[in-house]
């Protein structure tokens, strides 16, 4: 092997080296940055699901859990809509995922429905790729008036801030199954807090 061809051979194995420290160095900083966002090292904590008590109600157990409590030291109260299957309430202070069918938020829920974003002055709700959509509700939602807001307009995203207090959407959930949610606590100040009511009809 000739001199130039010695040092070509040096050359590509340091040029490797050099690659291999990149793609490692970049691994670790992506790990650490999904660990200071929450999604390693924290599974998401499942919300409590309250069955309705009119017709057609689950009889599926709640996910084990237990609601957050507001500043006012008061439990948020599940909405109570007759006829639904299931109810419940979504607690949430990070980058998360919901579904509505199981009644569960984490990042990366099979079957997730939306998932939420916390940033600046409001939480952002991003449908899934897989179908869901909003729309807008009245204050008082069932599954007829869903289903007709939910053919009529169709919202991609939802931006929820301190004057979305109170106020219904509905939603089509990744599986075909009508529902709708409600805010019940929102706080955009550290440490940040959004509560969701939620209603299912199937």
């Amino acid at each position: 092997m000739t001199e130039s061809g010695r040092a070509s051979w040096w050359n590509t194995i340091g040029g490797l080296l050099t690659g291999v420290a990149a793609v490692i160095t970049a691994i670790g900083a992506l790990i650490g940055a999904l660990h200071v966002v929450g999604v390693i090292g924290d599974t998401g904590t499942a919300a409590p699901s309250q069955n309705a008590t009119g017709p057609g109600a689950g009889a599926n157990p709640p996910p084990a859990g237990s609601p957050s409590r507001t500043s006012a030291g008061k439990v948020p109260i599940a909405p109570s809509v007759d006829g639904a299957s299931s109810q419940g309430l979504f607690t949430i202070s990070s980058i998360t995922s919901a579904d509505l069918e199981s009644g569960i938020v984490g990042f990366g829920v099979p079957g997730q429905d939306f998932m939420v974003m916390p940033g600046g002055r409001a939480f952002v709700l991003k449908s899934t790729f897989m179908g869901t959509y909003f729309s807008t509700s009245g204050s008082d939602p069932r599954k007829e008036t869903c289903v007709e807001a939910l053919t009529t307009k169709r919202l991609g995203d939802l931006d929820i801030d301190a004057d979305s207090l109170g106020r219904w959407w509905c939603v089509r959930t990744n599986e075909g199954h009508t529902g709708a949610i409600t805010v019940k606590t929102v706080s955009v100040e550290e440490p940040r807090e959004l509560v969701l009511g939620y209603v299912l009809w199937r």
